[in-house]
């Protein structure tokens, strides 16, 4: 069910709003690998020492956790580059934001990951996500709030590498045509941003069975240091 909040003025411009966010952005440092897993050095008498862990393997990311954006900052893999199911169907632009299409579905999935101006980094990472979602689906003339996108959004996880899980909010919509949609970020208050995923599927297709097929694919959250 179309929920009030997109409305059909708003329909076809939701895609193209999250790519908008890129203007308010500052690059990101460049993707980087996964954080190695714990080693264990053996010791002179045969034991082990305590294992050491990179400083972005912390773990769970839910909405109450402290994340320190001097020393890092939140990005998606891209395991999409060489995989022949996807096409690029906007480039990276330079400024955090691209997308592909999925040839099976006929699915578009926008990334962003980057800062926003505008948001109340004052708020909970939980309302502050609400809030920008608020931004990608407030249309021209049609202003929607955070309070408005917290009536229908929903607590959601995505996957973190190389392990681990990102707490996200989430929010699905459909049109009388059969497109449907859904939207899931996770913002940062330390940051004044975070990432963002738009998917918008075409009539027969399914954007929370899309999403699952994306993260089946190889789809995760990753820490990135910051240089």
């Amino acid at each position: 069910m179309t929920h009030p909040l997109r409305t059909a003025a708003g329909l076809g411009v939701l895609i193209a709003g999250a790519v908008t966010l890129a203007g308010c952005a500052l690059p990101m440092p460049t993707i980087v690998g996964p954080a190695e897993s714990s080693t264990q050095e053996p010791t002179d008498d045969g034991g082990t020492d305590e294992p050491t862990t990179d400083e972005t393997s912390i773990g769970d990311l839910p909405f109450d956790v402290e994340f320190d954006a001097a020393t890092m900052t939140l990005q998606w893999t891209d395991p999409f580059m060489t995989d022949s199911n996807y096409t690029v169907s906007a480039a990276d632009d330079g400024n955090g934001s691209w997308a592909y299409t999925d040839t099976r579905s006929g699915c578009v999935a926008t990334f962003y990951q980057g800062t926003i101006t505008d948001l109340d980094t004052s708020l909970d990472d939980s309302a502050l996500t609400d809030s920008m979602l608020a931004i990608v689906l407030t249309s021209d003339g049609d202003t929607v709030t955070g309070d408005d996108v917290a009536q229908y959004a929903y607590d959601d996880l995505i996957p973190l590498s190389p392990s681990g899980t990102v707490d996200t909010r989430s929010i699905t919509s459909s049109s009388d045509d059969g497109t449907s949609w859904l939207d899931t970020a996770r913002m940062f208050g330390s940051v004044g941003g975070g990432i963002y995923l738009g998917i918008q599927c075409p009539s027969g297709q399914d954007a929370t069975t899309e999403l699952e097929t994306l993260i089946g694919d190889g789809l995760a959250a990753m820490i990135v240091p910051v240089p």
